[in-house]
């Protein structure tokens, strides 16, 4: 089952691979946030209840697999165009805020939660372009 001829990787390796390389992508987030917008952990501690903390891990888990999906597809079935997909999106909003001037050190990191709002339809691209790639070379 592998398109290209390479060696692919187990489902589970390849989940595992995934989810670290999105836990790693919302792990630099957070530590950029701290560093670059001057988070205060003291402010967060102050307004954190259950439903914030359920808000966080709803869209914490979306962005991890936002992350998680496209390389996971790769190593499994070697298909590049879920990876091709997220750069695609990841230039674009960075685009769309260079553009539209809310790019900076403090609004990049708002502008982030609006693109973990739509993580469902770049679930849904990436399995449109990587299953149409891996149909065409299979």
């Amino acid at each position: 089952m592998n398109p290209s001829g390479g060696q692919t990787r187990s489902l589970g390796a390849a989940s595992l691979v995934g989810i670290g390389v999105g836990l790693g992508a919302l792990g630099l987030y957070v530590v950029a946030g701290f560093l670059v917008a001057n988070w205060s952990l003291d402010d967060f501690l102050a307004h954190l209840s259950v439903g914030v903390l359920e808000a966080l891990i709803l869209a914490g888990s979306a962005a991890v697999a936002c992350f998680a999906v496209p390389v996971a597809a790769y190593l499994r079935f070697r298909v590049v165009s879920p990876l091709a997909v997220l750069a695609v999106i990841i230039v674009g909003w960075v685009g769309y805020g260079a553009t539209t001037g809310v790019l900076t050190s403090q609004t990049v990191f708002g502008l982030a939660v609006y693109a973990v709002y739509l993580v469902p339809l770049y679930l849904l691209l990436f399995a449109v372009a990587g299953g149409a790639e891996y149909y065409a070379h299979r």
